[in-house]
């Protein structure tokens, strides 16, 4: 799972065969996303955020957003949900919340889960060696969704070290209720990097250790 080269934010630099996303500008914002969109299942990606020096944001983004302006701060879009990492603060569709973890700063590995079943994805930062240094959940996230990084003004870099893909052991009963995430739901889907085929790395076992610290 690497990041896409489909389509690129302003300032943003692709390198190590796109698995490095960095930007350094003084000026705007560049967003990235990632080259696959998640639909279903519990899919676990960890990245290494080397460099953090300024502004920053973390989290996923629905369908819609792909055509929207990937130079603009992911807080302030309606499809997105983000993590400011100078602040800890989490941005709903561009809404404040009272969810609040901890800043994230430069050197900081940092495990996304998305569980597409249960609509919510939690962000956990890693410590050494795999400690669990704080975690957050965020529900009602949309149902089909790329994780993405946002890079203001400053110098930053992050890498994607690797994923694992789990079944849902969960058995839901009922109707599910249509997604509204979107206001006009009428986009056809895009695809990222179709002929991209990626397999798991053995950061799946660090991931599971992390979590057994818990």
């Amino acid at each position: 799972m690497l990041w896409t080269t489909e389509k690129l934010g302003p300032d943003i630099v692709l390198s190590d065969n796109n698995a490095v996303c960095s930007r350094s500008s003084q000026n705007g914002w560049g967003v990235q996303l990632l080259s696959c969109w998640l639909t279903q299942d519990i899919t676990t990606i960890s990245f290494q955020f080397d460099q953090l020096e300024g502004e920053a944001q973390f989290g996923v983004v629905g369908r819609n957003f792909f055509r929207q302006s990937w130079g603009t701060p992911l807080a302030e879009s309606n499809h997105a949900v983000a993590l400011d990492f100078t602040t800890g603060h989490i941005k709903y569709k561009g809404n404040d919340t009272t969810f609040i973890l901890r800043p994230v700063g430069s050197n900081s590995r940092v495990n996304l889960t998305v569980n597409l079943q249960l609509r919510e994805m939690t962000i956990e930062v890693i410590g050494k060696p795999g400690q669990l240094n704080a975690s957050i959940t965020v529900e009602g996230i949309p149902g089909e969704v790329a994780p993405a990084v946002c890079f203001g003004p400053g110098s930053h870099s992050v890498r994607v070290l690797g994923f694992e893909v789990e079944k849902s052991s969960m058995k839901l009963l009922g109707k599910s209720k249509k997604d509204l995430w979107d206001d006009d739901n009428v986009i056809e889907p895009l695809t990222l990097n179709a002929n991209n085929k990626y397999e798991p790395s053995a950061i799946s076992a660090e991931i599971a250790e992390a979590r057994t610290l818990q």
